[in-house]
């Protein structure tokens, strides 16, 4: 911060004292650091200013365009820079022939992007443009009359000049040349100079210097003024920018502040085309030059393991959520086969009980059967009538348990029909008859 105020400084005490410096505002940074850098105190480390100055007053005194003249000379082309693919291989080797057909395709590509480029920003700049709404201030000054008319003109440069300064952005600026233009216009005296002026309300010494450049040079030398410090102001502030962003990006720049400002200039110079700086192609330079600290690769680096990282724990993440769908369908499976084995059970244990039924039903017309032959024996009366009472209580089991058709519940069952003991007696009473 204090070698950037330093070469402000020294510019506008350049300015104060009617040193030309050159009129293209890179030319004018380069003069100034090289003129600090010659006259730095190297024991203590600090910068001159004074001496800086007068070196300054020495060398270009009246010779600004000279100056001019041999900087374009000096300044070589804009170089190209080298791929990023090449800082790791080289590239292959053409044919002539091929090398002047792609350096005429990357021409063309270049010169359409640039167009592509300045359309847009034309545009965009369309877009951004509003209407400038005139304050208070000049609209008193614009509507009211000068009490004299000698002071007309003036009123009506500072008026201008106010409103050319608030719409560039020079708001505060833009105010004091209006609210000087107001008490001017309200003045009884004839104004002649800046003294004269300074002795009103609201008009300060830099007013009073702009009125002396009005009466004397007009209003054109003014506007050219403006445009030249306003170019000079946005030179300073891309050089800082770019400092800042090479110290940002961890760029080996030199450490002396001066050595390195003087770099960034000159990278700034080679990135101009068409007059309009690419302060992104300049850092490019800075690191393809000095390239970049420890600090920096070990950041790339540690970047790269921590994507490398994301990226497998993303692919983790899907496997493990292909698993849980696999998991799912084998459960809904396992889910769905216990249903069939569970319905596939209650069928055999149906099964099972219309076995039952069917053999108790069979015992049954067994012993009716028996019970309907003409001579039984003593012996097979006592076995059928244990057979019988068996297979009775196993029907009557069968049917409490189950309660199948086969033997209805509220129906006289067989063995109501049939009383067996009566059977039993009337046969025994035959064969004793």
């Amino acid at each position: 911060m204090k070698t950037e105020t330093a070469i402000s400084d020294l510019i506008l005490k350049c300015e104060e004292q009617g040193i030309r410096l050159p009129k293209d505002p890179w030319h004018a940074l380069r003069v100034t650091i090289a003129a600090l850098q010659k006259t730095k105190n190297q024991a203590l480390g600090y910068l001159q200013i004074s001496k800086a100055l007068d070196q300054l007053e020495n060398e270009l005194s009246n010779d600004a365009e000279a100056m001019d003249k041999i900087a374009t000379k000096t300044l070589s082309s804009r170089p190209a820079l080298v791929s990023k693919r090449s800082l790791v291989q080289e590239r292959p080797t053409t044919t002539q022939r091929d090398a002047i057909a792609s350096d005429k395709y990357d021409h063309d590509f270049h010169e359409q992007d640039r167009a592509a480029t300045a359309k847009i920003s034309i545009a965009s700049g369309m877009k951004k443009t509003k209407r400038f709404k005139k304050s208070r201030i000049q609209e008193q000054a614009e509507a009211t009359p000068a009490v004299r008319d000698e002071n007309q003109s003036l009123v009506n440069q500072l008026v201008k000049l106010g409103e050319y300064e608030m719409i560039n952005g020079y708001t505060q600026r833009g105010l004091a040349r209006l609210r000087a233009a107001k008490e001017i216009c309200g003045s009884p005296h004839v104004i002649t100079s800046g003294a004269q002026a300074k002795k009103l309300d609201h008009v300060g010494p830099v007013v009073a210097t702009k009125v002396d450049q009005l009466l004397n040079e007009g209003l054109a030398a003014a506007l050219s003024d403006h445009l030249r410090n306003y170019d000079k102001f946005w030179a300073q502030r891309s050089l800082a920018d770019l400092v800042t962003k090479c110290e940002a990006a961890n760029i080996n720049l030199p450490k002396d502040p001066l050595e390195a400002r003087a770099e960034a200039v000159e990278a700034i110079m080679h990135s101009k085309q068409n007059g309009k700086i690419n302060l992104k192609y300049a850092q490019d330079m800075l690191q393809q030059k000095f390239g970049l600290g420890c600090e920096s690769k070990q950041r790339i680096k540690n970047d790269e393991a921590k994507r490398l990282l994301r990226f497998h724990s993303h692919k983790k993440k899907v496997k493990s959520g292909g698993d849980v769908e696999q998991s799912l369908k084998e459960e809904n499976s396992s889910s769905i086969r216990q249903r069939a084995l569970t319905v596939s059970k209650r069928s055999a244990i149906g099964q099972d009980q219309d076995v039952f039924a069917v053999k108790a039903s069979n015992d049954v017309n067994d012993a009716l059967q028996i019970l309907q032959g003409d001579v039984v024996s003593v012996t097979e009366k006592g076995r059928l009538s244990a057979e019988r009472r068996d297979a009775s209580e196993f029907a009557k089991n069968m049917m409490g348990d189950h309660n199948y058709g086969c033997i209805g519940q509220g129906e006289p069952t067989l063995f109501e029909t049939y009383d067996l003991d009566g059977q039993n007696n009337n046969g025994s009473g035959n064969s004793d008859d």
